[in-house]
């Protein structure tokens, strides 16, 4: 560090600030930097602050940071309610206040208050930011954001699984976000290489020569529900939910490819088919990861997951029911704790339907489909 404000020294411009890219600075951090910083620095250098909100600690640290009273001219970046890129910044209308009660500020809250309320609050709403336990991750780990988006919205990672990648990263790796290092961390977690003949083998005498329906979690699983019924009494199928248990319907079997859901799992009367990807605690068929994914896939779906399985053992046809596709409020669920942790709706559904249109698989869907 004394090596850069050498070299800062010698431009001597307005100001210098201190950033905190990744979100993981602690307090012992600050002052350290700060005070090393404030020593070295020309005295007409101003000293500025830049904190990002990976793990809820802008206000304080910025507090503390205030508390030194340095004989410099200082400056805070912040901005109204925090906004900003994922997780956000320092809330200007907080340490207006703590200035105000501190240092004689003259801030008028008010008008702050009257800016979130006519204008950033209408953007929260479209843009949410904020503490996210994904960021909270990147900054403990000290990795660049980039990395826990990535993972985030692969959808089928719960925070242990991230948390647990992040503990192998390459040092070399952390500070510039490397997708393909990135991709290839996960392909390498999620590669359980199992041998499931024997469960595909007992699987495949189940279900085929049967009509299988597949549950998806969308709102139509209730407000089409006499549809499905009529099915179920005329064609006797064979029912398979795709990652949750439904209580409506006589399921037969639950499949899980993502260890999120598996998690909310709270009922197992039927039987549990799972991907060798998940660490579980229970199931009764166990299936290789590996045969069901396609590395060019740019989104994870659990039921594109199932599908791959019936078209290896034969089945070219099924029937699907509540595979709504995605809302762009990400409401679009039977059940308001299903939630869906990705956040580009279009693009999923638009890849989704190509996917299922070539999957090879006949799709014949008893309720409205964006897929259909």
């Amino acid at each position: 560090m004394m090596g850069i404000i050498k070299r800062v020294n010698t431009i001597d411009p307005y100001q210098f600030s201190v950033v905190d890219t990744f979100g993981s600075m602690k307090l012992r951090d600050m002052k350290r930097i700060i005070l090393n910083a404030d020593s070295e620095l020309n005295q007409d250098i101003k000293l500025g602050l830049h904190l990002h909100e990976n793990m809820s600690l802008s206000v304080s640290l910025t507090q503390a940071f205030l508390d030194f009273k340095f004989q410099r001219g200082v400056s805070i970046d912040a901005s109204l309610m925090g906004i900003g890129r994922d997780p956000g910044n320092l809330p200007i209308e907080l340490i207006a206040d703590h200035i105000n009660d501190d240092f004689g500020g003259k801030y008028k809250i008010e008008f702050l208050l009257d800016s979130i309320e006519d204008h950033t609050s209408i953007m929260y709403g479209n843009a949410a930011w904020g503490y996210n336990p994904v960021y909270f991750l990147s900054a403990r780990h000290n990795l660049h954001r980039n990395y826990s988006e990535f993972y985030h919205k692969k959808g089928d990672l719960a925070h242990r699984d991230i948390n647990t990648i992040f503990m192998h990263f390459s040092d070399d790796k952390k500070t510039i976000f490397d997708k393909e290092y990135a991709e290839k961390r996960y392909y390498e977690y999620k590669a359980n290489n199992v041998d499931d003949s024997a469960d595909r083998e007992n699987l495949a005498g189940l279900l085929k020569g049967r009509d299988i329906l597949i549950l998806a979690p969308g709102t139509t699983l209730k407000t089409h529900k006499p549809d499905i019924d009529s099915y179920i009494s005329s064609k006797k199928p064979v029912i398979v939910s795709v990652n949750f248990v439904s209580l409506d319907y006589d399921v037969d079997f639950a499949f899980f490819g993502n260890t999120r859901r598996y998690q909310m799992l709270n009922d197992n009367s039927c039987k549990i088919i799972t991907t060798s990807n998940m660490q579980v605690d229970k199931t009764d068929y166990h299936l290789n990861y590996l045969k069901l994914i396609d590395k060019e896939d740019k989104f994870v779906n659990s039921i594109s997951l199932f599908m791959r399985f019936l078209l290896s053992i034969g089945i070219k046809q099924v029937s699907l029911a509540g595979a709504d596709g995605y809302h762009e409020t990400g409401k679009n669920y039977f059940d308001e704790y299903i939630r869906s942790v990705n956040e580009n709706f279009s693009d999923i559904n638009e890849y989704t339907g190509n996917l299922w249109k070539n999957i090879g698989i006949e799709l014949n869907f008893i309720t409205p489909s964006l897929y259909s």
